[in-house]
């Protein structure tokens, strides 16, 4: 008798492109729009309501860090700035 197959598992298909083919998606905002929610549908295929949380979870954690370096950067611009020109008035007293 032949061997028995091996069932395969769903986990190695590779991923499918499923706006591959339509019609100038790089130019018309509503086809962007529609290959974005597209491609955000095929990212949460297959987890869990509790791993998508988690995700999301991080996204906003980065997002409030980066929002947090740029405003502290901005800051320290407008300080150096002032501090600057308040020398620079000093000195031309």
């Amino acid at each position: 008798m032949p061997p028995k197959k091996q069932p395969s598992s769903s986990g190695s298909k590779p991923a499918v492109d499923k706006t591959f083919g339509m019609k100038n998606k790089n130019k018309s905002a509503k086809v962007q729009k529609l290959a974005a929610q597209i491609q955000s549908e095929q990212s949460r295929a297959g987890k869990s309501p509790a791993a998508l949380a988690k995700e999301k979870e991080k996204e906003l954690r980065a997002k409030e860090k980066a929002d947090e370096e740029k405003r502290k950067k901005g800051e320290s611009l407008l300080t150096s700035h002032c501090i600057a020109r308040s020398s620079l008035t000093v000195f031309l007293m």
